[in-house]
């Protein structure tokens, strides 16, 4: 119920989100990676939908039939594994272009990217287990390794979430100085965002590694991708927030004209340039360190 009450709400959004400017602005790869979670997503609603209808008819309602289910019910954890993928390591890029120093940069993203894999592969072997079962091997270890492969596959996509948000709010953080109070608001908006967006999965993840014999990851597809466009349409939000007022400027999007605009202007009003710290240690323009974020988001 919950999957398609989701899977309605993220139409809904798309439909909403492919009519306005903002698409029509988007990158090839951020379209493409849209319209992936959005047929991934489809899918997994259709096999689910395949599964009921076939539990509801099946004529046979001995045990063993039952047990077995429909060949769909064994292909919705790597569904849902590469529907995660693609969105984390779209939030990954994004988070890990913000951190200064290159060998951090690194470190992060050969962690994170581990973490993707390990946890793709935990839900593809998931996936060969769950049909294996369903060709008739019922043997005893086969039948162990089932809940710990899917707790291992749901805890890491848990674990990524978070880290992907912890991340965020350690590179961001450190550049909130005080002294201009909107980029300062824009900066904790992207933060609250970022928490926000992975903690509609990492909980239900955690739940679901938790108990692992009911199916709680399977609302996890339609709720990636409605994070992934929350995203992407928070653009034009956090420009008003940054300045309201400021119109667009030739060359550059809605986002970067705001912060151009706004930086400079107060810089000149206040005879001073805003330096902004980060954990790293190292110091920057106000300028230069909201373009990086604009890039990130854009």
């Amino acid at each position: 119920m919950f999957l398609m009450i989701f899977y309605g709400v993220l139409l809904a959004v798309v439909v909403d989100y492919v009519r306005s400017e903002l698409y029509k602005r988007d990158k090839l790869r951020e379209r493409v990676a849209l319209w992936t979670c959005v047929v991934l997503t489809t899918l997994m609603v259709s096999m689910d939908m395949h599964v009921n209808v076939w539990y509801a008819t099946k004529q046979d309602r001995s045990f063993g039939s039952l047990l077995r289910g429909p060949v769909t019910s064994t292909v919705g954890p790597l569904v849902e594994a590469l529907n995660a993928a693609i969105v984390q390591i779209y939030f990954i890029h994004r988070c890990g272009t913000l951190i200064r120093k290159p060998w951090r940069r690194r470190t992060f993203f050969a962690m994170m990217g581990l973490l993707v894999m390990g946890a793709l592969a935990c839900g593809t072997v998931l996936s060969v287990i769950r049909l294996m079962t369903w060709r008739g091997n019922r043997s005893q270890r086969l039948l162990q390794l089932s809940p710990n492969f899917s707790a291992a596959w749901l805890w890491l996509t848990a674990v990524i979430d978070i880290l992907i948000s912890v991340s965020l709010l350690w590179t961001l953080w450190g550049h909130i100085s005080g002294f201009n109070r909107a980029t300062d608001s824009v900066l904790k908006k992207i933060i609250l965002l970022g928490a926000q967006t992975a903690s509609y999965t990492s909980v239900l993840a955690i739940v679901g590694a938790v108990k692992t014999s009911s199916p709680f990851w399977i609302p996890m597809a339609p709720l990636y991708a409605l994070a992934y466009l929350t995203t992407l349409s928070a653009r034009p939000l956090l420009r008003r927030e940054l300045h309201p007022s400021n119109p667009p400027l030739g060359g550059l999007s809605g986002l970067e004209a705001s912060v151009h605009v706004d930086v400079r202007t107060w810089d000149a009003g206040l005879g001073i340039e805003m330096e902004s710290r980060g954990m790293e240690g190292e110091t920057k323009s106000a300028e230069e360190f909201m373009k990086e974020v604009v890039q990130s988001w854009n």
